[in-house]
């Protein structure tokens, strides 16, 4: 025997039946209306529960807009940043743990310059590098070596990382040539003696 809103009622294939000690209410007496009543009030809670499981699976109109979605999210995992540490070219990620890197090949790493084409220009110390190589060279996106540049002349090396321009790199050496490198391989495209730099001189009153 189950209740709704107060008053006993035995459900049938008919629907709900209020119930008086035991027995289906009558017409009878003047209890009648109340019975009578209270099998109206039961059929209308009946009848709007359907409405309101409907209305439950629809859900909060406000959850899709507060609730962030996880695609948008940046995934700390993804490699995102290069840095020199300890000598050597890191690939770093967003939680700060190293994904992969490239030690150096004869010294230790001192700059390095992304190229549009997605590859990283290299430049190590000079001093106490590989006899026959070159302190600058190129990697790819994944810090795999592609080629190492021309030597600038005879045992000169390179002393900085310079600038992209036109597909070339414009870097100069220590004996002050300007250097054109090709990208795409590391040859010498051509050299000349570096612009000299003004000096600013104070002078007191």
């Amino acid at each position: 025997m189950a209740e709704i809103a107060g008053i006993p009622v035995r459900r049938t294939p008919a629907g709900p039946v209020a119930v008086a000690f035991g027995r289906p209410a009558t017409g009878e007496g003047t209890g009648a209306a109340r019975w009578l009543g209270g099998i109206r009030a039961a059929e209308q809670i009946e009848r709007s529960k359907p409405a309101e499981k409907s209305f439950n699976n629809l859900g909060s109109p406000l959850s899709s807009l507060t609730a962030p979605s996880k695609k948008n999210l940046p995934d700390p995992e993804n490699p995102c940043s290069l840095a020199v540490i300890d000598g050597a070219l890191c690939r770093v990620n967003r939680k700060g743990r190293i994904v992969t890197h490239h030690p150096p090949v004869g010294s230790a790493i001192v700059q390095f310059l992304s190229t549009a084409q997605g590859s990283v220009i290299v430049r190590e110390l000079g001093d106490g590098f590989l006899p026959g190589l070159t302190n600058l060279y190129c990697l790819d996106a994944a810090l795999n070596l592609l080629w190492f540049a021309d030597q600038p002349s005879g045992a000169d090396f390179y002393a900085d990382l310079g600038r992209e321009e036109e597909g070339c790199l414009v870097c100069t050496s220590t004996a002050g040539i300007e250097c054109r490198i090709d990208l795409a391989g590391g040859r010498t495209l051509g050299s000349s003696a570096a612009p000299a730099r003004g000096i600013g001189v104070a002078v007191s009153a």
